[in-house]
């Protein structure tokens, strides 16, 4: 199962939106899937000019639609950080990568499937919500069901060396 848990994010205009956000340590740079932006963007606030271009597959090159920056709470941290908006292909809403994964000093148990988070001296567990008994709700507010996967029309992705 892959790593999934609510992530909650701030922007501009000070309006906190949660979101189902996709854990990956072997993602270099932090997503937002731009349909979920564009359900999001009222909340969140307005982009920023992006120059970064992802190359697919099939050695297409696609440019992000800009990037956003704001607010990341979890397990009762808040950092600051930035996410390029990029169609997701129905993947994920939100890529939690390895750039948030290390703001947050993030540890990966794979063995019991948790992330650890410090705080306060102590450790912030959370479980993976992918985990969870059918029926059982998040203790967070989920904004729209229909934001969890993104888009449904899948680029080809490559991953560089």
């Amino acid at each position: 199962q892959p790593f999934i848990h609510t992530v909650e994010l701030k922007g501009r205009r000070g309006i906190t939106t949660a979101v189902k956000g996709l854990f990956d340590d072997g993602a270099m740079v932090n997503f937002i899937c731009n349909l979920t932006f564009a359900l999001l963007r009222g909340r969140l606030g307005d982009l920023t000019l992006s120059e970064s271009t992802l190359l697919m597959a099939d050695g297409a090159r696609v440019s992000s639609h800009g990037r956003w920056f704001g607010d990341v709470s979890l397990g009762g941290q808040t950092v600051r950080a930035g996410f390029e908006i990029f169609p997701s292909g129905g993947g994920w809403s939100l890529l939690f990568g390895k750039p948030l994964l290390q703001q947050f000093r993030a540890v990966h148990d794979y063995g019991n499937d948790t992330l650890m988070i410090p705080l306060n001296g102590s450790w912030s567990t959370l479980v993976n919500e992918a985990n969870k008994p059918p029926g059982q709700k998040s203790n967070i507010l989920i904004e729209s069901e229909n934001i969890l996967w993104g888009d449904d029309k899948p680029p080809l992705r490559q991953v560089l060396h």
